[in-house]
């Protein structure tokens, strides 16, 4: 499964820094350095991470 993620800019700042990955509790993969692209979304994913049964996903920026 791939996992995918889009963030639209709100403040006109700098992009994201770091985004952190995680699924059940546990950080699966770190972005750091994201660019922002004027005035469009920003999108991020990420491949295979989930294991079989139930997972919780949580991306955080």
């Amino acid at each position: 499964m791939l996992l995918s993620r889009e963030n639209s800019p709100r403040h006109g700042g700098g992009g994201i820094s770091r985004v952190e990955w995680r699924i059940s509790g546990v950080t699966a993969g770190v972005d750091t350095q994201v660019p922002a692209p004027t005035g469009q979304p920003t999108r991020l994913s990420r491949g295979p991470l989930l294991d079989a049964g139930d997972n919780a996903i949580e991306v955080v920026a």
